[in-house]
């Protein structure tokens, strides 16, 4: 997910996508884009979720804890 500004937010390991949800979409502030799963080296039944972000289209990683924590105290 890219924002107006350059910012891309990175989710990995999404089992499931919103349905309709196309490459290129428009998202907002607190829509449902998907469900997380328990793909990649992960046990059955452990279900997380990697979430990055990353400045320029990719080029400098943002550590995302503090906007986390901002809005999840």
């Amino acid at each position: 997910v890219y924002s107006d500004y350059g910012v891309g937010f990175f989710y990995a390991h999404l089992d499931t996508f919103a349905p309709g949800l196309q490459t290129g979409d428009r998202v907002s502030i607190g829509q449902f884009i998907g469900t997380v799963g328990d793909t990649g080296n992960a046990a059955p039944g452990a279900y997380h979720l990697h979430f990055g972000i990353a400045v320029g289209g990719g080029g400098s990683d943002v550590n995302p804890y503090p906007s986390l924590r901002a809005v999840c105290p």
